[in-house]
C-alpha cells in the first residue's frame, strides 16, 4: 500500500522484510515458505523501486524473486505476476517493443491459470501501450471489451477505468461527442468510487474536447478550474501540464502575453512544491522561450512528452531540443 502513497517509507518496509526473511529458521519453516516470502520481498522490492523511478534496480529484484519462485512447485501465477511488473517497467520507460511482448505473455499465463483480474489488467496495459504507439484502433478494442465486461458484471472500477480510457481514444480521433459521452461517465463512476484524482482527470479531457473542437475561449475557464483542483490536491505534476494546455491554448488564440505569464506560473508550481528536478530546468527553459517569443505548439508537445517521463522517472534530465 505503501509503494504507491510514500515509496521512500515503502522501501524501509520491504528492507525490513528482507531482514526478517533472512533471520527465519530453516527448522521452524519449510525450505518452500521461505523461498515464497524471499520472493514476495524482492516483487515488492521491484515495486517500490518502480515507483521511485529506479528501474534498473527494479529489474534487477524482479530476477531475485523470479529464481525464488521457480524453486516453488506450483510458481505459474506468482511468476505471471513478475511478467506483468516487467511489462509495466518497460511501458513505463517508453520501451514499447518490450513491454508489449511481456504484457502478451502475462495476459497469457493469468488466462490459462483463470485470473480473471489479473488478466483484465494485463490488456488494460495492452491497451495502454497500443495508445501510446498511437495504434487508436487495436487501443480502443482492447478497452471497448474490458468496459464491456464490467458492464456485463457490475464492477464500477472498470467501467471506470476504460471509459477514461475510451474518452482518451476518442479526443485523439477527434471524435468529440463519443469522447464527452465516455468522459462524462468515467467522472461519474470515479465520483461514486471517492477516486477524486481521477474524476478531475475526467474533467480535464472534457476541457480538451472543447478546446480540441476549437471552442478556444470556453475552454479556458474549463483548464482553469481543473488547474485549481488538482492544484488543491498537491498535484504539481498535473497541474503542470494542465497548465501547459492552457498555454497552448492562449498560443492558439494569438496572446503573446497570456503565454508568457502562463509560462511563469509553471515555473511557480515547480517551485512551490519544492520540485527541483529536471522538470523544473523544462520550465525554466519555456519560460525563456516565451519570453523571446519563441514558444510553438511543437515545443509544447516536447515539453508535455517529457513532463510525463519525469513523473516515472524523476531523475531524467531534461534535454532542450535543438540539443538532440
Amino acid at each position: 500500500q505503501a509503494s504507491y502513497s510514500a515509496p521512500r517509507r515503502a522501501l524501509i518496509i520491504a528492507e525490513t522484510a528482507s531482514v526478517i526473511v533472512g533471520l527465519l529458521s530453516p527448522h521452524v519453516y519449510s525450505p518452500t515458505e521461505i523461498a515464497a516470502l524471499r520472493g514476495l520481498v524482492w516483487k515488492q522490492h521491484a515495486n517500490v523501486n518502480r515507483h521511485l523511478g529506479r528501474f534498473t534496480v527494479a529489474l534487477e529484484a524482479l530476477d531475485r524473486a523470479e529464481r525464488d519462485y521457480r524453486s516453488l512447485p506450483r510458481p505459474e501465477l506468482d511468476l505471471g505476476s513478475i511478467t506483468f511488473i516487467r511489462a509495466t517497467i518497460h511501458y513505463e520507460q517508453g520501451l514499447y517493443d518490450q513491454a508489449k511482448r511481456y504484457a502478451q505473455e502475462s495476459a497469457a499465463d493469468f488466462a490459462q491459470l483463470g485470473q480473471t483480474e489479473l488478466y483484465l489488467r494485463a490488456r488494460h496495459l495492452q491497451g495502454s501501450i497500443a495508445f501510446e504507439e498511437g495504434a487508436l484502433g487495436e487501443a480502443q478494442s482492447v478497452f471497448d471489451a474490458i468496459f464491456a465486461h464490467g458492464e456485463a458484471t457490475g464492477n464500477l472500477t472498470w467501467i471506470a477505468r476504460e471509459a477514461q480510457a475510451l474518452g482518451n481514444c476518442f479526443l485523439e480521433r477527434r471524435e468529440f461527442t463519443h469522447a464527452s459521452h465516455y468522459f462524462n461517465q468515467g467522472m461519474v463512476a470515479f465520483r461514486e468510487l471517492g477516486i477524486l484524482s481521477e474524476e478531475i482527470r475526467c474533467r480535464w479531457g472534457l476541457a480538451l474536447v472543447v478546446q480540441r473542437d476549437g471552442r478556444h475561449r470556453m475552454a479556458i475557464p474549463r483548464l482553469r478550474d481543473v488547474l485549481d483542483e488538482f492544484s488543491a490536491l498537491g498535484a504539481a505534476s498535473d497541474a503542470a501540464l494542465v497548465t501547459l494546455d492552457i498555454m497552448e491554448t492562449f498560443l492558439m488564440l494569438g496572446k503573446p502575453r497570456e503565454v508568457r505569464r502562463t509560462a511563469g506560473n509553471i515555473v511557480k508550481l515547480f517551485k512551490d512544491a519544492g520540485m527541483v528536478t529536471g522538470a523544473l530546468t523544462a520550465a525554466d527553459y519555456l519560460k525563456q522561450a516565451a519570453a523571446l517569443r519563441g514558444v510553438t505548439s511543437s515545443l509544447i508537445e516536447y515539453v508535455r512528452r517529457y513532463l510525463r517521463r519525469v513523473e516515472f522517472q524523476p531523475d531524467l534530465n531534461f534535454v532542450p531540443p535543438e540539443a538532440l
